[in-house]
């Protein structure tokens, strides 16, 4: 979540509150920035539930589909709209934002946010990914050991990782935030 939110949203797009704004329109926009940018096509798509259902149940998007005004918009007619076969995938992972103990505070890690990116199966320290995961050691573990807590009379079961994301091809993504 902390690389999303440290990325600044591009400028003018993500209304898709009105209905005159094609919201296709806009995502081949941002197909044609990536590739002008890398000269490659971006081949994932990342979208918020929130932002999901604004994108599917817009009159534009209906439109696009025979039918569509009674059965909304799959994510399958979706990949097929898009001007680049790139693979759509909807972010449901919620979080609380209080601290144990406190009322319960739910909230949407990716919300009404749209990332279009370049991203590997298989990403080597030579991939055009817009993003890696950095580790020092296979799997991510560095150490696994147990340890006894004598307070709670209970075994300690710790695992020490190391893991670093990085944003290492900024060109190859661009965001999208809802208003």
């Amino acid at each position: 979540q902390t690389l999303i939110d440290s990325m600044t949203p591009v400028s003018g797009k993500g209304v898709w509150s009105d209905p005159d704004v094609d919201p296709i329109k806009e995502l081949d926009e941002l197909i044609q920035n990536i590739v002008t940018a890398t000269g490659m096509m971006p081949n994932r798509l990342a979208i918020g539930f929130a932002a999901w259902v604004v994108l599917r149940h817009h009159p534009k998007v209906l439109a696009r589909q025979p039918g569509a005004a009674n059965i909304g918009v799959s994510l399958e007619q979706l990949k097929g709209m898009l001007a680049a076969p790139v693979e759509p995938r909807v972010g449901i992972l919620s979080k609380d934002a209080n601290k144990f103990g406190k009322a319960k505070s739910a909230q949407q890690i990716f919300g009404a946010k749209v990332l279009l990116f370049i991203g590997s199966e298989n990403p080597t320290v030579y991939d055009p990914s817009f993003a890696k995961t950095f580790s020092t050691k296979r799997g991510s573990v560095d150490a696994v050991y147990s340890y006894r807590e004598t307070n709670c009379r209970s075994d300690i079961l710790a695992v020490d990782w190391s893991e670093e994301r990085q944003v290492v091809y900024q060109e190859a993504a661009q965001l999208v935030s809802l208003t």
